[in-house]
Protein backbone atom coordinates (compact mmCIF):
# COMPACT_ATOMS: atom_id res chain seq x y z
CA UNK A 1 0.00 0.00 0.00
CA UNK A 2 1.52 3.45 -1.30
CA UNK A 3 1.50 6.19 1.33
CA UNK A 4 1.15 10.04 0.79
CA UNK A 5 2.84 12.76 2.53
CA UNK A 6 1.28 16.22 2.58
CA UNK A 7 4.20 18.92 3.79
CA UNK A 8 2.85 22.36 4.51
CA UNK A 9 5.79 25.37 4.87
CA UNK A 10 5.04 29.02 5.08
CA UNK A 11 7.89 31.47 5.12
CA UNK A 12 9.22 32.61 8.17
CA UNK A 13 7.38 35.66 10.17
CA UNK A 14 4.43 35.01 7.41
CA UNK A 15 1.35 34.57 10.10
CA UNK A 16 4.17 36.31 12.87
CA UNK A 17 3.00 39.32 14.52
CA UNK A 18 5.49 42.46 13.76
CA UNK A 19 6.14 46.42 14.47
CA UNK A 20 5.45 48.76 12.31
CA UNK A 21 6.76 52.43 12.73
CA UNK A 22 6.56 55.50 11.19
CA UNK A 23 6.00 59.68 11.09
CA UNK A 24 2.55 61.17 11.19
CA UNK A 25 2.59 64.62 9.34
CA UNK A 26 0.49 67.34 8.98
CA UNK A 27 -0.85 67.76 5.21
CA UNK A 28 -0.65 71.20 4.88
CA UNK A 29 2.58 72.17 6.01
CA UNK A 30 4.52 68.63 6.42
CA UNK A 31 4.76 69.66 10.34
CA UNK A 32 5.04 66.73 12.82
CA UNK A 33 1.39 65.40 14.45
CA UNK A 34 2.85 64.97 18.36
CA UNK A 35 0.36 63.04 20.38
CA UNK A 36 -1.64 61.39 17.42
CA UNK A 37 -3.18 58.03 18.55
CA UNK A 38 -2.93 54.87 16.04
CA UNK A 39 -4.38 51.91 16.62
CA UNK A 40 -5.78 48.64 14.93
CA UNK A 41 -9.71 49.15 14.19
CA UNK A 42 -11.78 46.66 16.56
CA UNK A 43 -8.80 45.50 18.98
CA UNK A 44 -7.00 46.90 22.96
CA UNK A 45 -3.81 47.81 20.25
CA UNK A 46 -2.96 51.23 19.87
CA UNK A 47 -0.28 54.05 20.92
CA UNK A 48 0.61 57.59 20.14
CA UNK A 49 3.09 59.47 18.29
CA UNK A 50 5.85 61.59 20.03
CA UNK A 51 7.06 65.06 20.03
CA UNK A 52 7.98 64.46 16.79
CA UNK A 53 5.32 62.60 15.19
CA UNK A 54 7.25 59.21 15.42
CA UNK A 55 5.38 56.11 16.49
CA UNK A 56 5.55 52.44 16.57
CA UNK A 57 3.12 50.08 16.93
CA UNK A 58 3.80 46.33 17.59
CA UNK A 59 1.57 42.96 17.84
CA UNK A 60 0.65 43.75 13.60
CA UNK A 61 -0.27 41.08 11.27
CA UNK A 62 -0.29 41.52 7.47
CA UNK A 63 -4.11 41.54 7.06
CA UNK A 64 -4.45 44.90 10.21
CA UNK A 65 -4.93 47.92 9.37
CA UNK A 66 -4.19 51.11 11.09
CA UNK A 67 -6.50 53.98 12.03
CA UNK A 68 -4.92 57.24 12.65
CA UNK A 69 -6.27 60.03 14.06
CA UNK A 70 -6.00 63.90 15.51
CA UNK A 71 -8.53 66.53 16.91
CA UNK A 72 -9.20 68.93 13.64
CA UNK A 73 -7.69 66.51 11.01
CA UNK A 74 -10.04 63.79 9.32
CA UNK A 75 -8.80 59.96 10.35
CA UNK A 76 -7.19 57.84 7.52
CA UNK A 77 -6.99 53.91 7.54
CA UNK A 78 -4.02 52.40 5.77
CA UNK A 79 -3.55 48.38 4.86
CA UNK A 80 -0.34 47.03 6.47
CA UNK A 81 0.25 44.23 4.30
CA UNK A 82 4.10 43.63 4.49
CA UNK A 83 5.04 46.11 5.47
CA UNK A 84 6.82 47.59 8.38
CA UNK A 85 7.30 51.94 7.71
CA UNK A 86 4.05 53.39 7.48
CA UNK A 87 4.39 57.35 7.28
CA UNK A 88 0.93 59.15 6.90
CA UNK A 89 -0.22 62.52 6.13
CA UNK A 90 -3.48 64.15 8.00
CA UNK A 91 -5.76 66.77 6.28
CA UNK A 92 -7.16 69.49 8.08
CA UNK A 93 -10.65 68.66 8.96
CA UNK A 94 -12.81 72.52 8.41
CA UNK A 95 -15.67 72.60 10.65
CA UNK A 96 -17.91 75.95 10.83
CA UNK A 97 -19.12 76.52 14.81
CA UNK A 98 -23.16 77.22 14.63
CA UNK A 99 -22.85 78.21 18.55
CA UNK A 100 -20.14 80.18 20.88
CA UNK A 101 -21.11 80.34 24.50
CA UNK A 102 -19.04 82.10 26.56
CA UNK A 103 -19.12 81.40 30.45
CA UNK A 104 -17.93 83.97 32.68
CA UNK A 105 -16.46 83.06 36.72
CA UNK A 106 -15.83 85.09 39.07
CA UNK A 107 -16.91 88.19 40.20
Amino acid sequence: MAGTLLLFSWGPGRCQPQSVSGQIRSAADKEAITIATICVPGTSNGTVSDGEGHYPITGIRPGDSLLFSFIGYQKKTDAVGERSTINITLQAHISRLNQLVVIRYGE
